[in-house]
């Protein structure tokens, strides 16, 4: 598959690179996006937006006409020199979708010293596609382990390094969670598993500036940082360079190379901050996207299940379960409103939140789904319908001794049920005639 961008915040990570990133409309030719270096080449960013590409390729507000075909991951490369940057350039267009909509992606490179640009061009190619790569580990896979163990092999094998790990920090100690090693190259992961900060004081200022820790010649050490020097020479480690992970705008970790050669480490900085950047992203995104499962899916006011939950479990219930016996109990506070209206609505929650409890004492949480403001729904799976009546007379009698209300309930049981639904609908009908009697009889 090809790189798909969710939306324009996504591209922010290519504010991390030092050559020109932007973002074309394949109809109307107009930038959508810029990084932060185009604004730094051309010096007057105000007016970029709503030009056309051609600005940056031709230096003139002119179509070139050479945009591919629209079809996701179709690439061109072009060279020209542009007047209005004054510079000859190197672009590498390629059609990624962003947000569903085909667009162009160009990366731009400042090959005016064309002999030295040379293998400079080629190794921030290759980082760029193992960026892409990377991005799209990250995005599609949900073992995000694995992704991480690919992303750190795609780096080492470009950076031609001995070495990639991540250091993460836990409870105030930097632990080694991902390693990859070169052939002939002894993991290290047992031995150096745990870093404690002040082993890499002088690191920490420089992540905290989102910068890399860049070290050409780790034998400048021995005088000056003995420590560090020990920490990085026990490990046959020559050169190195290390990329922080942030997390909430604090640093969380580093991403580690081992012995990258030196004509490789002008390009290394920006791929591993870039990494970096989008391990951060994915980080927060994994917990946001956990927090919102729970608020898809969990009552916050009582820790049941919702009403979201209950249509989950139920649907997975008939296509599932046909082969188990089923108890479905229903739960319908009697007088709620009488009580919201004589003593105010915190008295009446203080009463759901109660009997919340009461029912999260009697049966396993997974079970219980408030479906309602007062009603709730127990799912009990291979359970005897004699054990699920105790738990019934159990709660009942809780109730009478200890609760100013009273609840009506409504129970099936059915082994092997042919219709999970139809189980539900029959507890449902017999809860509400429970509660008609309430209502009727006052009992």
């Amino acid at each position: 598959m090809d790189l798909e961008l969710k939306d324009l915040k996504d591209a922010e990570v290519f504010n991390l690179m030092n050559d020109m990133v932007y973002i074309t409309d394949l109809e109307s030719h107009e930038i959508l996006f810029a990084n932060d270096a185009v604004h730094r080449f051309l010096g007057s960013p105000e007016n970029l937006l709503g030009m056309t590409c051609s600005v940056l390729t031709l230096g003139e507000e002119q179509h070139c006409g050479k945009c591919p075909a629209e079809t996701l991951g179709a690439m061109r490369e072009t060279r020209c020199y542009n007047p209005l940057l004054k510079r000859f350039i190197y672009a590498k267009t390629r059609i990624i979708s962003l947000g569903g909509k085909p667009v162009q992606l160009v990366v731009s490179f400042d090959i005016s010293n064309i002999e030295q640009e040379k293998q400079e061009l080629a190794t921030a190619l290759q980082a760029q596609e193992v960026l892409v790569s990377s991005i799209r580990l990250l995005h599609e896979t949900t073992d995000i382990n694995h992704a991480y163990d690919r992303i750190l092999k795609n780096v080492g094998e470009d950076l031609s390094a001995d070495r990639t790990y991540t250091f993460i920090l836990k409870k105030g100690l930097f632990y080694n969670t991902h390693e990859w090693c070169a052939q002939g190259i002894e993991s290290r992961k047992e031995v150096r598993c745990v870093v404690a900060p002040q082993l890499i004081k002088r690191w920490l200022p420089i992540f905290k500036e989102n910068k890399c820790v860049v070290l050409e010649d780790i034998s400048a050490l021995r005088s000056t940082h003995p420590e560090e020097y020990n920490l990085l020479h026990t490990q046959n480690i020559r050169t190195y360079i290390a990329a922080p992970i942030h997390h909430h705008d604090k640093v969380a970790g580093f991403i580690g190379v081992d012995n990258p050669p030196l004509e490789k480490m002008k390009n290394i900085a920006p791929l591993l901050l870039s990494l970096a950047y989008y391990i951060s992203a994915r980080r927060i995104m994994l917990e946001h996207t956990a927090m919102l499962e729970s608020m898809s899916y969990q009552d916050r006011m009582t820790g049941a299940g919702n009403r979201n939950a209950f249509i989950r479990t139920t649907g997975q219930l008939e296509r599932s379960f046909s082969g188990h016996s089923i108890g479905i109990a229903y739960f319908d506070l009697n007088g709620l409103k009488e009580i919201n209206d004589t003593h105010g609505h915190k008295y009446g929650d203080k009463a759901i939140i109660a009997f919340a409890r009461l029912l999260h004492d009697t049966f396993p949480p997974e079970a219980i789904f408030r479906i309602g403001g007062d009603e709730f729904v127990v799912l009990c799976i291979d359970e005897s319908e004699a054990h699920l009546k105790e738990k019934i007379s159990h709660i009942k009698e809780n109730l009478r001794k200890n609760s100013p209300f009273s609840v009506s309930i409504g129970v099936a049981w059915e082994n092997k049920p042919k219709s999970i639904r139809a189980l539900i609908e029959q507890a449902d009908q017999r809860m509400y005639t429970e509660k008609e009697s309430f209502h009727k009889f006052g009992k």
